[in-house]
């Protein structure tokens, strides 16, 4: 292994009921062992440090706390804050993947998101429907989030929901060793009738956009 390795994976930051990509990039660096996030993150972000080690550890491979290197992650844009934990796959498998830990497997199309539990599982996160929604208006082709969120985010027909249930299941499925099965559209979906056409009004955009991802995912909403 080189004493200097860099890989980028991708992910999402939340911005009310819009995505954004966010580029995630590891980077190891010979020196006294360090594990820093840089990138605006907040606390839940900066706490995905234990999250990840010790599922990585639990996953069979070698985590961070055990690598006697310098190793920084930058979340970019530098200029958006970033919060919540659904960064913790794409961390891991940045780290994996700079450490070769993991066969190489092609990023530019993928995006991952989750929350990982110290047992290597992988947690539902809130927002799946707007980013496989901005993975769809990128035209991404794959889509990896934790299982319980994989039917909702399943309504956008024309990017591939890959339903992760732990850490350890994920990677065998980057080596094609035990392939994961993508999550498909349900027609259930179509055949609720509603009185009420969004399209009937005007303006509200937001607010409408608002609805359909709440009712998209199941969730309830209080109008005020």
């Amino acid at each position: 292994m080189s004493t200097h390795n860099l890989a980028k994976v991708y992910s999402a930051e939340l911005e009310g009921v819009d995505a954004r990509l966010i580029e995630v990039e590891v980077d190891l660096n010979v020196g006294l062992h360090a594990f820093n996030i840089v990138g605006l993150a907040d606390k839940a972000l900066n706490e995905a440090r234990e999250r990840v080690n010790s599922a990585l550890k639990n996953s069979g491979v070698k985590p961070p706390n055990r690598e006697n290197r310098r190793i920084t992650i930058n979340l970019a844009p530098a200029d958006v804050k970033k919060s919540g934990s659904q960064y913790d796959l794409a961390l891991a498998l940045g780290y994996l993947a700079a450490t070769e830990q993991i066969a190489p497997f092609d990023t530019k199309n993928k995006i991952f998101v989750g929350e990982l539990a110290l047992d290597g599982r992988v947690r539902p996160i809130g927002g799946a429907l707007s980013i496989a929604e901005m993975a769809h208006r990128l035209n991404i082709e794959e889509l990896y989030l934790p299982e319980e969120n994989a039917r909702e985010a399943s309504v956008l027909k024309n990017v591939k929901i890959i339903p992760v249930s732990t850490l350890q299941s994920l990677i065998l499925h980057l080596e094609n060793k035990n392939r994961i099965e993508p999550t498909l559209f349900r027609e259930e979906f179509t055949e609720r009738i509603s009185t009420i056409d969004f399209s009937e009004i005007k303006g509200q955009e937001s607010a409408k956009r608002a609805l359909t991802i709440a009712a998209g995912g199941g969730h309830n909403v209080l109008s005020i």
